[in-house]
């Protein structure tokens, strides 16, 4: 049993999630209702959560692992670690955190009686942030981390898989990619308006370019918003040119289009690197 500590500041305020309303998001359509929906529940009290505030690069030190909510499971007897990553993909979020994951990940780099790594994802997707905190944590993994997709992973999903040794797929049927970046802008003029309340932005003098993709994009001008969310677009696809490598059967324009594949063609186009079940997948990595 290992014994942790969040050193690390919790509120029942849940400010962060305000930053997904306008963040970029590295996930599929199918996990936007999702997202949007947590985030409404949230902001009008049909859902409390505990978000974690505070220091952002904090280590798990004194919480004892059965206290985390999300599957985790230590085959002791095989030296197997498995950690399922469900859901969409935020940087911080209570115990689904990818902060989390990536303190979880950095402490079983450090326990010698681990041999290998599995995670198990199942997500749509979500944003950017989570997927660059993982990324980095995986690029200091000492012992092999699998990847093993159970029915889909997609965008931010299938990046975190990619910065895995290996990528395998549960069943033929399951999907992945999503490879792209969007961003939904929400207007709230309008709603402020119909209950009475008028907004004035007023910028300083020399603030010319303060918000200013954001302002223009309010008027129907997206270009400079395009502009942002083509590096971020960018950044996505470098990372999974990098991790994949030589296992890339075809080009980016294939694969980095946004488009899903189900497994045989994803296997076709090296995204993945094979089908099969987790305890295959166990016994390879105890061999």
């Amino acid at each position: 049993m290992w014994h942790f500590e969040v050193v690390n500041l919790y509120i029942q305020i849940p400010i962060p999630m305000l930053h997904l309303l306008e963040t970029p998001l590295f996930c599929s359509q199918r996990e936007v209702p999702s997202i949007l929906a947590t985030i409404a529940k949230v902001l009008h009290g049909n859902e409390k959560i505990e978000v974690i505030a505070g220091k952002k690069d904090y280590d798990l030190i004194d919480v004892w692992y059965d206290d985390i909510p999300w599957d985790f499971e230590i085959q002791e007897e095989k030296g197997i670690a498995i950690l399922s990553i469900y859901g969409s993909i935020y940087k911080y979020f209570y115990y689904y955190g990818m902060d989390v994951y990536s303190a979880v990940l950095k402490k079983l780099y450090q326990d010698t009686s681990i041999k290998g790594i599995i995670l198990r994802i199942e997500s749509g997707g979500g944003e950017w942030g989570g997927l660059q905190m993982m990324a980095e944590t995986l690029k200091l993994k000492n012992k092999p981390v699998i990847a093993y997709v159970e029915d889909y992973a997609f965008s931010a999903a299938y990046g975190i898989a990619a910065c895995c040794d290996l990528i395998f797929a549960n069943t033929p049927m399951c999907e992945v990619g999503s490879i792209g970046t969007y961003i939904r802008l929400l207007d709230y003029e309008k709603y402020y308006a119909s209950v009475g309340i008028d907004i004035h932005t007023i910028y300083a003098t020399k603030s010319t370019d303060k918000n200013l993709s954001y302002r223009e994009a309010l008027e129907g001008k997206y270009e400079k918003m395009v502009e942002n969310i083509d590096v971020y677009n960018e950044y996505f696809i470098n990372l999974i040119q990098q991790n994949r490598g030589q296992k890339l059967k075809s080009d980016q324009s294939e694969w980095g289009t946004g488009r899903t594949y189900f497994a045989p063609k994803a296997l076709e186009l090296g995204l993945i690197d094979g089908i099969n079940s987790l305890d295959q997948i166990i016994d390879s990595l105890i061999l």
